[in-house]
């Protein structure tokens, strides 16, 4: 997952907001619409999807994917068609929420970029719970963390369909080399410490030619959110709606993953990075070969070295589950089109294991959000591409909370998160301690994030 998107959403987020409020009008969130009558006989109906790929391998996948489903519509009642949508997560936003306010939404839109409450409050989706009820679908189909973020007060405004899940990829050429036993992939490791991981890290470091980590420490780590969560910490209460960034957990992982990178040397500084790359100034470290671990959150293809993926390191409380890193959850959000019966039933198609598993290779994953056999389509898929048993993002995505811990939701998430890069640039640069990073990021995020609401 491309992790630029959500810094592609903070200039055209509150454009779009007053667009939202304008054009579609406010709903009340805690109004809870009326169950949904059952589906009407009708004539065929055209469920429009925008796809976030406009062209290639992925386009062709959903295409493939939703033509089997009006193959499968013996009476050919609904049929989905695949919109090319623009390059980039904010562009498909946007196209949606323009849509939308001009009277022609579209019946599908993939969240891939996180926030969504403003489109529930502003009108271009609609809610999903209803229908989960009515047709007795069981929430429970879907791991806990993934239906949860794209609920807010029970109420669900998503069907998740894929999963970015963080894991740790290792270099089984340099752990051999260096006699070190592999990590495990099982979370439940209690072996697999904080400890044991820059153990193993500074026995795999040979500067400036080899490093023991790449420096990758999570698919999403905005503002240090993750970075607490190897010690059993996050970042953020929903419940009571409170930062917990200056939390002990949270600064303890900030002061870990900053030692790391600063003073024990076994992570190649931009420069370092750069000549392992060849002087290449962008791209993962980990694909030279060079490096011992590294965290990996989407596919690749084969590599020219051994390799493998383990779980996340942990030092939480004793007793405590391995909740190190995230997960994501790609959704699919119901637009505020008339026949949303039809809608449904694609989404419906969706929730059984042998289609909603197909969905999560086209978004380029090996994770799904469906409990039962969900994975075992991209899994299979995972190892005949890379080579490489997957199994760790899957143990992971049962153990981790969803990335943020519920602050994506919120519509001033993303001017939050813009404006927590530049004291932590300056915190990962060593120019500010911990301490005072921690206390200024809570109260910018008690200030600031959820703001007027409805």
């Amino acid at each position: 997952m491309a992790r630029s998107r959500r810094r592609d959403l903070a200039a055209a987020a509150g454009a779009l907001t007053g667009v939202l409020g304008a054009a579609c009008g406010r709903s009340s969130p805690g109004a809870a619409p009326a169950a949904p009558a059952a589906p009407a006989s009708s004539g065929p109906v055209r469920v429009v999807y925008i796809s976030p790929s406009g062209s290639g391998p992925r386009f062709d996948l959903e295409t493939q994917l939703f033509d089997d489903f009006n193959a499968g519509r013996p009476k050919g009642d609904v049929i989905v068609e695949v919109s090319a949508g623009p390059s980039g997560s904010a562009p498909v936003r946007e196209k949606f929420v323009v849509a939308a306010a001009g009277g022609q939404p579209f019946g599908l839109v993939q969240n891939n970029w996180g926030g969504w409450m403003d489109l529930a409050q502003g009108g271009s989706i609609a809610e999903l719970s209803p229908y989960f009820k009515r047709d007795r679908i069981d929430p429970r189909l879907f791991l806990p963390e993934m239906i949860n973020e794209y609920s807010d007060e029970g109420r669900i405004w998503a069907l998740p369909v894929s999963m970015s899940v963080d894991a740790l990829a290792y270099n089984m050429d340099l752990f051999d080399r260096a006699g070190l036993k592999y990590p495990p992939t099982d979370p439940e490791d209690k072996s697999w410490t904080m400890e044991r991981f820059l153990e193993h890290a500074r026995l795999l470091s040979k500067p400036p030619d080899q490093f023991g980590f790449g420096g990758g420490i999570s698919g999403g780590d905005f503002g240090g959110m993750t970075e607490g969560t190897h010690f059993g910490q996050g970042p953020w209460d929903d419940a009571r709606k409170r930062s917990l960034f200056a939390s002990a957990g949270m600064r303890k992982g900030m002061q870990f993953w900053l030692d790391v990178a600063l003073k024990h040397r076994v992570q190649p500084t931009a420069e370092e990075a750069n000549a392992l790359r060849g002087g290449a100034s962008s791209g993962n470290v980990f694909l030279t070969g060079k490096v011992g671990m590294q965290v990996f959150y989407t596919q690749t293809d084969r590599l020219p070295f051994r390799w493998g993926l383990a779980t996340l390191p942990y030092s939480g409380p004793a007793g405590s589950k391995n909740i190190s890193g995230r997960a994501f959850a790609h959704a699919l959000h119901m637009g505020q089109v008339k026949e949303k019966e039809a809608v449904w039933e694609v989404l419906k198609w969706l929730t059984r294991p042998e289609n909603g598993g197909r969905f999560v290779v086209t978004a380029g994953h090996a994770t799904s959000p469906i409990v039962k056999g969900g994975s075992d389509i991209a899994q299979q898929a995972y190892k005949d591409r890379a080579g490489v048993d997957a199994r760790a993002w899957v143990l992971m995505a049962q153990q981790v909370k969803a990335e943020a811990w519920g602050m994506f939701k919120y519509p001033n998430w993303t001017q939050v998160e813009a404006e927590l890069r530049a004291p932590f640039a300056d915190l990962r640069a060593g120019k500010i301690p911990v301490d005072e990073y921690a206390e200024r990021a809570a109260k910018l995020i008690d200030e600031r994030l959820i703001g007027k609401r409805g």
